[in-house]
């Protein structure tokens, strides 16, 4: 590999962990708001679980967005890399705060929602063209 190569590399592993992150940040606060509404009666506590899939799915659109803005090209790709790695900073922020019990249905099912969301939100993301 060539630097410039490198640099094209680190560049984009750069961009897809900041929207996974982001699309990760995103889904925390849509889940804290919810329980905080859930808390306070006005949500049913067995809409638990839909919500914490729509945090997912929102989180996951968000992180597509971001990077398929931060690439400018291949909108689709990245959208669907920054919906794994999303989905993989999810799994290890829940893995840490669970103390490494998980479902593995529950984590199937997380991982085809992010994905479904990112990519969409990879597609969906406005990109600026340049002017020339």
């Amino acid at each position: 590999m060539v630097k410039s190569e490198n640099h094209i590399l680190a560049y984009t592993l750069k961009c897809l962990l900041i929207a996974g992150a982001c699309g990760v940040l995103l889904s925390m606060v849509l889940l804290l708001v919810f329980s905080l509404m859930i808390n306070a009666d006005k949500i049913p506590q067995d809409s638990v679980y839909p919500l914490a899939m729509s945090s997912v799915l929102i989180g996951g659109a968000f992180s597509g967005i971001i990077g398929a803005r931060k690439m400018k090209n291949r909108k689709l790709l990245f959208g669907f890399l920054s919906g794994i790695v999303f989905f993989v900073l999810f799994l290890l922020i829940g893995l840490l705060e669970s103390g490494g019990m998980f479902s593995f249905k529950t984590a199937v099912l997380t991982l085809l929602i992010a994905i479904v969301g990112s990519t969409i939100g990879g597609f969906l993301s406005p990109v600026k063209k340049r002017r020339k």
